[in-house]
């Protein structure tokens, strides 16, 4: 790998994220007065990610010419990886959700002993608010294609690749020495192998995923109190999947796939669209959005083993 392309990339990287952390902050100080109090947050949150866009993806084309988008994982994956991805996200959701409540179920529990359930609403933002009482059509743009899209491109795309290239050229690919004793006087160890296995993909783009998913995790943390808590697992869960489904596939469209299925089943758990006598909530998650996830694994599992055994080779007389 060429050293050129991996700084261009890096650049890339840092230029986009800082773009984006930067708009999104302070854009809207640059805005006529009249204008900024007029925009909700979501539409505010678009007219960002429609100018970061542009931006980061120029950049990328203009630095990495024809590599571009290899580099960002713009590539089709195969039809299992799809397959894979669309029936694991209600999975992920629903794991998701569990730990997110359970790591926050204390804070959220002094919350209600000191102000009551209002303590708790109010401390869900203007993210919240807009996940459930926006129109409907604006939120589905903005959290189900615009978000995962934009987020996807820069973290899983930019960043992602970035970090991976940094970390193959600090791990260059080494050859096995040659056994010292005769293969039969090596005794094989599980525990070694787990750990060359480990080392192996961390090598392999498992540090990218680890740092990407974290930061993508830490920047979400933009609530106080058990939501915030709640937020901050629960994206960070999404960035870790996310970069794992990176990782194994090679492209970025199941990661934005698993995005847009994360966000779509937030605003429907937010728009109580999961929730029903018959479904209703435990631990402030929707027993539907469980039994889909349990439904999603089962398919995953039926479609593993289906195509595996389509690739078996035939047994021999």
């Amino acid at each position: 790998m060429h050293p050129g392309h991996t700084l261009r990339l890096v650049v890339v990287a840092a230029v986009w994220f800082v773009t984006q952390q930067v708009l999104t902050r302070y854009a809207a100080l640059a805005l006529p007065r009249a204008w900024a109090a007029q925009l909700s947050l979501e539409l505010y949150l678009v007219l960002v990610q429609l100018v970061t866009l542009p931006i980061g993806l120029g950049l990328a084309r203009l630095l990495l010419k024809r590599n571009a988008w290899p580099a960002l994982g713009l590539v089709w994956p195969t039809g299992k990886s799809l397959a894979l991805g669309a029936a694991l996200c209600p999975l992920l959701f629903a794991l998701a959700s569990y730990l997110a409540v359970y790591l926050a179920l204390p804070t959220l529990l002094e919350e209600i002993r000191r102000g009551g359930a209002e303590l708790v609403r109010s401390n869900a933002g203007q993210v919240g608010q807009a996940m459930r009482q926006s129109p409907l059509l604006l939120v589905l743009f903005w959290s189900v294609l615009l978000a995962p899209l934009g987020e996807e491109l820069l973290f899983r795309g930019a960043v992602w690749g970035a970090l991976a290239r940094v970390t193959r050229a600090c791990f260059p690919e080494r050859s096995a020495p040659a056994p010292s004793l005769p293969g039969e006087f090596i005794e094989p160890s599980l525990l070694l192998s787990l750990v060359r296995g480990v080392g192996r993909w961390l090598e392999h783009g498992g540090i990218a995923t680890l740092l990407s998913g974290v930061a993508f995790g830490l920047l979400h943390w933009d609530m106080p109190g058990g939501q915030g808590i709640i937020r901050a697992t629960a994206t960070t869960c999404l960035g870790l999947a996310c970069g794992v489904a990176r990782q194994a596939s090679g492209s970025l469209v199941i990661p934005i796939l698993v995005h847009a299925g994360f966000n779509l089943l937030g605003l429907a758990a937010a728009r109580r669209w999961l929730v029903s006598d018959t479904f209703p909530t435990h631990y402030m998650v929707p027993t539907l959005g469980t039994l889909l996830g349990a439904v999603g694994a089962l398919v995953a599992i039926v479609l593993a083993v289906a195509l595996s055994s389509r690739k078996a080779p035939p047994a021999s007389g």
